[in-house]
């Protein structure tokens, strides 16, 4: 377990070893350590200094996200999404690397010796773009909430107040309060604006662009 790098005193902290009498309870402190996210803690598992190369040079090569330890073992996720159990150099260097094996396949003779420029970045621009394709394709994403650029501040802070008064009267039924609530609910509706007494008005024969947000 790793603490802070400097302790209230200004000090280098320094790690210590944890002894599990009881695999169980081990277990129940590994799957709790996500609650050490931002408190300085770090906990990670022992390993020899033969493995703990091998985990540094699996981070480096496949990131921090796909390399991680399990029991003492070493884990890869690699590019095809398969998981890798080692424990060597040798074993880590055999995990195919889609994206570099992809880019030794492609024929870089055929378009060296295209005629001109132009055909020579076209043809790599296709190689390069298919590429890409296979390993981040577009995914098509719906907008949740479309912007709303008529909600400005006053518009905000006023339907704040309605809101407000709203609770309270629910809370108080009196008559003040809700006169107080129909004043402000009045003074929205009056912004001639859809949804809630809220909303836009585009020039006429305009469709708003949030519209067309919407649906493409």
């Amino acid at each position: 377990m790793l603490p802070p790098r400097q302790d209230p005193t200004g000090k280098e902290a320094e790690a210590f070893l944890v002894r599990f009498a009881c695999q169980r309870f081990r277990n129940a402190v590994w799957a709790s350590k996500k609650h050490l996210k931002g408190s300085g803690y770090t906990l990670s598992e022992f390993l020899t200094s033969a493995r703990h190369a091998v985990f540094v040079e699996a981070r480096r090569i496949f990131g921090v996200e796909r390399s991680w330890t399990s029991d003492g073992r070493i884990m890869v996720l690699g590019q095809d999404k398969t998981r890798y159990r080692i424990t060597s150099l040798d074993e880590l260097r055999a995990i195919p690397q889609t994206r570099l094996s992809d880019l030794s396949g492609v024929d870089w003779h055929a378009i060296e010796a295209l005629p001109n420029v132009d055909l020579k970045l076209e043809a790599f621009n296709a190689a390069l773009l298919a590429i890409v394709d296979m390993h981040a394709p577009l995914k098509p994403m719906r907008v949740k909430h479309n912007p709303a650029p008529w909600l400005t501040t006053e518009i905000r802070a006023m339907m704040a107040k309605r809101n407000g008064a709203r609770i309270k009267l629910r809370c108080d039924p009196s008559e003040e309060n809700r006169r107080r609530y129909v004043s402000l609910r009045n003074r929205c509706n009056k912004c001639n604006l859809p949804g809630c007494g809220i909303g836009y008005r585009p020039p006429s024969g305009n469709p708003p662009p949030w519209d067309l947000l919407g649906k493409a």
